[in-house]
């Protein structure tokens, strides 16, 4: 699989596998099919009343497209992303993220009016809401998941999303753009912290194993002559 000197320079994640992400991203995927089979069911047993537009089936197609993309690039630069930062900055990363994810549903879908605690929540009418936090900590996480242009690509598939599936969000172009602005800044403030010295445009290949140079250098060690055959080694093994 993408065996060319352009695929070894560009993409020697897709000739890689990390058998801890693949167990991560089944648990993931048997998750959300278990969320979707609850909905199902609660709009088949009369669990839920009104049916959301989003379970249209051309719309939900158009969602599955998109998360099985959204996966893919998940299994292929997660594993090797994610060790250009610490292990405590990658857990508050997660925390962030889904925090204020649950939390802002929260007060937007479920609290009752003076129930949540932030007053009057007005989402994707203005350039800046709500979400615009939560979109800034999306871009932190993905700042230790995705290099610069996939991860560019699922900022921007997600707001192509919002506005084409009714129920996944509805919000004006002002907003859209703010959206993924914040997102791009939150990737490049941790890869400002933890990768300057080379930016994962398209390969996580050169920051990681810069950041392992950089590591062998303070412990003493030298260096393996081929960097390559060391690349992600620690995680998974060569397909």
């Amino acid at each position: 699989m993408c065996g060319t000197e352009c695929c070894d320079k560009h993409f020697p994640e897709w000739k890689k596998e990390s058998t801890w992400c693949w167990f991560f991203v089944k648990l993931v995927l048997l998750a959300i099919v278990t969320a979707i089979w609850f909905a199902v069911a609660g709009m088949e047993f009369g669990w839920i009343d009104d049916i959301p537009e989003i379970f249209e089936p051309a719309k939900l197609l158009i969602v599955i497209a998109f998360m099985i993309i959204v996966g893919f690039l998940t299994i292929i630069y997660t594993p090797w992303m994610h060790q250009i930062a610490p292990w405590w900055f990658k857990i508050l990363a997660i925390v962030l993220y889904f925090g204020t994810l649950l939390w802002f549903f929260w007060e937007i879908h479920i609290a009752e009016p003076g129930q949540g605690l932030i007053p009057d929540v007005n989402t994707n009418d203005q350039a800046f809401d709500l979400w615009t936090i939560n979109h800034t900590f999306v871009g932190v996480l993905f700042g230790v998941m995705f290099p610069f242009w996939w991860m560019l690509l699922v900022v921007i598939g997600w707001e192509i999303l919002e506005l084409e599936v009714y129920g996944v969000g509805d919000e004006n172009f002002a907003n859209l753009a703010v959206d993924i602005i914040v997102a791009v800044i939150g990737w490049a403030f941790v890869i400002a912290i933890f990768s300057r010295k080379c930016i994962p445009w398209i390969s996580a290949r050169c920051a990681v194993e810069t950041k392992k140079r950089a590591e062998s250098d303070r412990n003493g060690i030298t260096n393996a002559s081929d960097e390559y055959d060391t690349y992600g080694t620690e995680m998974g093994t060569h397909i």
